[in-house]
């Protein structure tokens, strides 16, 4: 089994900066900094990151596509199943 890219390959890889995913996400630098060197963070906040990820590079990604770290007690609503993404502005 390969293993999964963390957020931090994926925006290499894309070119893109992490003020501009957190910007998009409408989250705090800090918490997008924080996936994307693998400490945990809620599934909400990261179902945010990702989406914000697909629309800036038009792509599909979902939290299943990326190595994260969930965060204990997150509150798990943010779920992406069936390939469904949250509304980010």
């Amino acid at each position: 089994m390969e293993a999964k890219p963390t957020l931090m390959q994926l925006c290499r890889q894309l070119n893109l900066e992490a003020q501009k995913v957190a910007d998009k996400a409408g989250l705090p630098l800090r918490i997008e900094y924080l996936m994307e060197i693998g400490a945990p963070v809620s599934r909400v906040h990261a179902v945010q990151i990702m989406t914000a990820l697909s629309r800036l590079s038009s792509q599909l990604f979902t939290i299943e596509d990326v190595e994260f770290v969930e965060k204990p007690g997150s509150d798990r609503s943010g779920s992406t199943q069936g390939g469904e993404l949250w509304q980010v502005k």
